[in-house]
């Protein structure tokens, strides 16, 4: 029996759902249980309380041992597993400027095991620092160009592409600080010299007064392009006050801004916009990019969508945009998440060994049901794309029921595995449990084996309508039925029975047979 993973059409996105209070359960491909991987002792405080990190702050080894970064009250500190999360052990000592870092940790991983951090280290400095499996061989400050009162370091990350640079990006100047004259800047420094030395540039536009530039990320870890890509959100309007009303019925207006380098970050072009309108009120507001370059060159952006004049917004939406001539043109914008559901703050990952890329958000099923509380659980889908992208269906990574998940953070090994860690929020975003949770292979997962005997389907093509029948070996099996038309669109979904199926249009369909177990796919064509 042949082991084939079939992805539907790009457009695949899952029917609309009303917020409910109902547990939706997880996915049957992600542990049905998580893992601690750091706990505190005693009552939980501010100051004795887990959690992750914004950016990027897990790695894993070629022999799939998962190294996480997360902080504890005011320390930054590292654990490691290589047994998929059962026993977690010290991977040694963490460098003590970073432990007492100002700032959670931001790390990645070379394709010789050597783990690369970043941190805050001072109001305009980032700390830098390599660890060879044994001991920090190379550190280094990275100080700021630009230090002010209104312009300390804020968020960082860091990446490394298969040239072994490494990039480092920033935010500096506090992106909510409205106080006239203020904005926050996005900065990149690159070395070329394992870290000894970079060479830094603003890449946000200094040009535009009071327009806060925020988030800059990218994830160049599957690339050995020279073509590189950094995105960021900036509020093109200058809106100079706390309350979006203020400046205009449409609020703050914020775009999604990238720019692109030809030469592994030597240089870069002209800032662009990505997705928005300009100065322009009139649009929703794009948020908080993540961006992936891979293998092929190809360069893959999120973002989500808070819609105008909707405070708050029940109906954010995640999107997905592509490029595969570096940057030149422009898929159309791809909604990925569920209609009418509040989804927000994206992370990704990449199998490089594999070629997928993953894009993760907080589901908020249930946002406005309990007050101050959003009950965000973690969804991702997994996209495979050499020029046409191919969209997997949405899975569930976890189900807390009324609590809400933090600091969501994943990485894929070597291995072909997706790893995911993140924490419960109690106090301010953090909890009293780091929690992990992987999926299985995508490639091989035994339960999802797609079968091609599971049903006959005749007749095909058809005129009108299609029978199923199940074959001798499954019958007494229950499958779960799924129709998409050619765009991905789910049109009917039904639990198996002898009733014929309508196809109302010419077309070409695709006929989902699954359980837990198996999946079968047949392709329609409705004359």
């Amino acid at each position: 029996m042949n082991r084939v993973i079939f992805y539907l059409s790009f457009m695949l996105i899952a029917n609309a759902i009303k917020a409910q209070t109902t547990n939706h359960g997880i996915d049957v491909n992600w542990y049905q249980t998580p893992k601690a991987a750091a706990t505190i002792t005693g009552a939980i405080s501010s100051m004795n309380s887990v959690g992750g990190s914004v950016a990027n702050a897990m790695v894993v080894k070629s022999n799939g041992t998962v190294v996480i970064f997360y902080r504890q009250g005011g320390q930054n500190k590292w654990t490691q597993s290589a047994d998929g999360g059962n026993t977690w052990t010290s991977p040694g000592t963490l460098y003590a400027p970073a432990a007492n870092g100002l700032t959670t940790i931001s790390a990645d991983i070379d394709q010789s095991d050597n783990i690369y951090i970043t941190w805050k280290s001072g109001d305009f400095s980032l700390g830098f620092a390599k660890y060879n499996g044994v001991s920090w061989v190379t550190t280094n400050t990275i100080n700021t160009i630009t230090q002010t009162a209104a312009d300390t370091v804020q968020f960082s990350q860091i990446t490394l592409d298969r040239k072994n640079r490494i990039h480092l990006m920033w935010q500096q100047g506090n992106h909510q600080n409205y106080s006239s004259g203020i904005k926050s800047t996005c900065w990149y420094a690159r070395s070329t010299d394992n870290g000894n030395n970079f060479n830094i540039a603003q890449i946000s536009d200094n040009s535009l007064a009071n327009y806060h530039a925020a988030f800059p990320v990218a994830d160049f870890g599957g690339t050995s392009s020279d073509t590189l890509m950094i995105a960021w959100r900036e509020n093109v309007n200058g809106c100079g006050s706390s309350m979006p009303s203020m400046c205009s019925s449409n609020g703050w207006n914020w775009d999604v801004k990238a720019r692109i380098t030809y030469d592994g970050g030597a240089t870069w072009n002209p800032v662009f916009i990505l997705e928005g309108s300009g100065i322009n009120n009139s649009d929703d507001d794009q948020w908080d990019p993540n961006l992936i370059v891979d293998k092929n060159g190809i360069i893959h952006a999120f973002y989500h969508v808070y819609h105008n004049i909707t405070l708050p917004d029940y109906n954010a939406n995640i999107i997905y945009k592509y490029s595969v001539n570096g940057g030149n043109t422009w898929s159309i914008p791809i909604q990925i998440s569920t209609t009418n559901v509040r989804s927000h703050l994206i992370k990704t990952a990449y199998d490089f060994s594999n070629n997928f890329v993953w894009c993760i958000w907080k589901d908020e099923m249930d946002f406005g049901n309990i007050t101050n509380n959003p009950q965000a659980d973690l969804k991702t889908v997994y996209i495979q794309n050499t020029g046409t992208p191919f969209i997997g269906s949405q899975e569930f990574i976890t189900d807390h029921g009324s609590s809400e998940v933090a600091f969501h953070n994943f990485k894929v090994g070597d291995d072909g595995i997706m790893r995911a860690t993140y924490n419960i929020s109690k106090i301010q975003g953090k909890g009293d449990t780091i929690l992990y949770t992987q999926r299985s292979l995508l490639t091989t997962g035994a339960s999802e084996i797609l079968v091609s005997d599971i049903a006959k389907l005749y007749p095909n093509p058809t005129t009108h309508q299609i029978n199923i029948v199940l074959n001798d070996n499954y019958i007494n099996e229950t499958y779960v039925i799924k129709i998409y038309n050619s765009q991905g669109q789910l049109i009917d979904e039904r639990k198996h029975n002898s009733t014929p199926i309508q196809l109302n249009t010419s077309g070409v369909y695709f006929v989902e047979i699954s359980n837990v177990k198996s999946r079968q796919i047949h392709k329609v064509i409705r004359q």
